[in-house]
């Protein structure tokens, strides 16, 4: 007891000189503001990490604080100090008594996930971690928060996998302004994501929700797939973003209108409310002739809607109506509503 307590104050110690003399420095370059000998303390103290007694609370802070100074600062050698680091701040950020504060430092130390392997079979509860932060209350409170579990999306190809298959497990059972926050992640995803990560975000995530919400259960007073539409309203509300008209066109293409079509009077409600809230589903790279086209064709599919047998499906192109007439279209005039 006597040994360990000793180590614990040369620990102690050592921190505090080393985080002195990182904050006291005022050197403009970087890679000089540190020695060698600096970076091996800091080393050592980062793989103390999770070595430390659960009771050295304010020694463990204290650490990761220089870790976070060191990376912060891109001072020699910071990827040695991210293993460790990475880890205990996801750690203290999913602790039933995380704070907003906790949220944002990992936020501002998720760039040092790129020098890990989340493949390796030694990144198991790393990539374990990363999942929960997607249904966490506080990283979801946070605007950090949310906005971490978008960058996850980036991060990993075989992670979005993962990552949208806890998202989709959960939304059924969350707290409905939730599905908001995950529509939101999902569309800063999407905006974000260039090449293979854009085109897997797209087939995975996207157009799985839009296949997913055409078939779900519906019911009166909501349902699955009232979910999964108040979650896609995210990218139907954000037309005016660049690029977002053209993906919801060619991503609804083979989804919507095999629904609204289906013999199934359920699938056809679900694929009307979609066509409603989509409406109108726009491609600017269509000639003029192809864009008429495309719009008088939901407004075909609107008026056959009208006269379904199934009820629910009448009245969800009712209200296709009275949106398809609030919605300004640049094609109108060559396009007329079918009697």
């Amino acid at each position: 007891q006597h040994t360990r307590s000793l180590a614990c104050r040369v620990i102690n110690a050592t921190v505090d000189v080393l985080l002195a003399a990182l904050q006291g420095s005022k050197q403009s370059a970087p890679s000089a503001a540190v020695s060698e000998h600096m970076l091996a303390a800091a080393a050592i103290l980062h793989d103390q990490l999770f070595v430390l007694a659960e009771s050295e609370t304010k020694l463990k802070e204290k650490i990761s604080h220089i870790c976070e100074l060191w990376w912060k600062n891109s001072y020699n050698g910071k990827e040695q100090l991210v293993p460790q680091t990475i880890s205990y701040l996801l750690m203290k950020a999913l602790h039933e008594d995380a704070k907003a504060s906790d949220v944002k430092r990992v936020y501002n130390f998720r760039e040092s996930l790129l020098l890990l392997d989340l493949s390796d079979t030694a990144s198991a509860l790393l990539k374990s971690a990363l999942l929960q932060c997607t249904v966490s209350p506080m990283f979801l409170s946070v605007t950090e928060g949310k906005r971490f579990c978008s960058y996850l999306f980036c991060l990993h190809l075989d992670l979005i996998d993962a990552l949208h298959s806890t998202i989709r497990t959960t939304l059924p059972v969350c707290p409905k302004n939730y599905l908001d926050d995950y529509g939101d992640i999902y569309f800063r995803a999407w905006r974000s994501a260039t090449g293979p990560y854009l085109a897997k975000i797209e087939r995975t995530c996207i157009q799985d929700l839009m296949d997913r919400a055409v078939v779900a259960q519906r019911e009166p007073f909501g349902g699955l797939a009232l979910v999964l539409r108040r979650v896609l309203d995210c990218f139907h509300d954000k037309k005016r973003e660049r690029g977002m008209d053209e993906a919801l066109e060619r991503l609804y293409q083979p989804i919507l209108w095999r629904g609204l079509t289906a013999g199934n009077p359920l699938v056809r409600a679900n694929a009307a409310a979609l066509l409603v809230g989509a409406f109108p589903l726009q491609n600017p790279n269509l000639a003029r002739a192809e864009a008429d086209e495309l719009l008088q064709k939901q407004f075909d599919a609107i008026a056959e809607l009208l006269t379904d047998d199934y009820p629910i499906v009448r009245l969800t192109a009712v209200e296709g109506c009275v949106n398809t007439s609030n919605s300004p279209c640049e094609h109108s005039g060559s396009v007329h509503s079918s009697e």
